[in-house]
């Protein structure tokens, strides 16, 4: 089944046992890839504010996409109550991240491995942080030439990508994907 970011607060369960069909595809799409993303201008603008963690009238201000709307009042309206349909039922990723560091549920590890790094929020960031305060040895890796999620606040390798955390750092061009070719 696919699984989304809406879960109840205590426990995850399927996004189509947590809304109707009629909501499902008001808030809801498929992207290129196939994953469900927002739809909803004002819900994709909050969610962006959360990860970048600014307001949402920065957000807003720094948004010169051709899907911007011109209602200020409105999106603030919509924004407000997606907040109170969700509080007290529902977290999504950004929630889940939040809660996480709010309550610092960071544990020691031998080992911290982060992959795709390039596509990390400032938010996700201060996860990263945290964790990796806790780990033995700590690796993380991403491409900025695959960069895909700039829409929610991720801008490569801009957000520091592991700037602060002390130790070894390799940079370089090796592929090591395989040619394609089996033996």
């Amino acid at each position: 089944p696919e699984w989304h970011l809406l879960a109840p607060r205590e426990k995850y369960i399927h996004i189509l046992e947590t809304l109707s069909p009629r909501d499902y595809q008001e808030i809801m799409r498929k992207d290129d890839d196939g994953k469900l993303v927002i739809k909803n201008y004002p819900i994709q603008l909050y969610e962006k504010a959360r990860n970048c963690k600014i307001t949402l009238k920065e957000a807003y201000d720094n948004d010169s996409s051709e899907g911007k709307t011109k209602d200020w009042r409105n999106l603030v309206d919509i924004v407000n109550n997606w907040i109170k349909f969700k509080d007290g039922f529902f977290m999504d990723f950004t929630d889940m991240v939040e809660n996480f560091l709010i309550h610092d549920h960071s544990f020691e590890t031998d080992y911290f491995i982060v992959d795709e790094a390039q596509d990390l929020t400032p938010l996700q960031w201060d996860f990263v942080y945290l964790m990796a305060a806790k780990a033995k040895k700590v690796y993380i890796a991403g491409d900025d030439d695959q960069a895909i999620h700039e829409w929610n606040g991720a801008d490569k390798w801009k957000n520091d990508m592991g700037c602060t955390l002390s130790g070894l750092s390799r940079t370089g061009n090796p592929s090591f994907r395989g040619s394609g070719k089996l033996p």
